[in-house]
């Protein structure tokens, strides 16, 4: 089986790598990864990925721009884009929706499960929640009570993680 590939613009480190690693944690997804507007672009270019996983605000070019550059490739026209974002001024949200994303979900409102779920189901893939040991004890406390929660969830137990 060739792996469903997700481009992930992200120029936030950390969550780039937590977001991977949940991605790639499920066996038929890649993940390709890109720190800025204009390297998701290149990539895209190169790489045409299954779905396109973006944030708005990125150092050097709009994520709504971004979108539009995408859409313009040629057999891009109607790959989904899945904007991830805490920047949620409602006018940006309408252009990208406008502009070709096929959801618009806010960080802050909504667990990297929850992101991970909405692709998988978007691209047919079923999801298993593996993660390395030596990678998942170098996180911050607050993100290994994530990934229990995570897990959590995977596992049917609370549909809704206590705080």
């Amino acid at each position: 089986m060739i792996p469903k590939k997700i481009l992930c613009v992200e120029d936030d480190s950390f969550f780039l790598s937590l977001i991977t690693g949940l991605l790639e944690s499920t066996p038929g997804i890649s993940v390709v990864p890109a720190h800025n507007g204009a390297e998701g672009v290149q990539r895209a270019r190169i790489e045409h990925p299954d779905l396109v996983l973006l944030d708005l605000m990125l150092p050097d070019i709009r994520g709504s721009e971004v979108i539009l550059k995408i859409r313009e490739i040629s057999g891009m026209e109607q790959t989904p884009i899945f904007i991830l974002s805490n920047f949620g001024d409602h006018e940006e949200v309408e252009l990208c929706l406008k502009n070709g994303a096929k959801a618009y979900l806010v960080k802050s409102n909504t667990l990297p499960s929850e992101v991970v779920e909405m692709i998988v189901k978007e691209l047919g893939v079923e999801r298993i929640l593996i993660v390395d040991p030596a990678i998942e004890s170098q996180w911050p406390k607050q993100n290994q009570a994530t990934l229990a929660q995570e897990r959590e969830l995977l596992s049917g137990g609370s549909d809704h993680p206590t705080a």
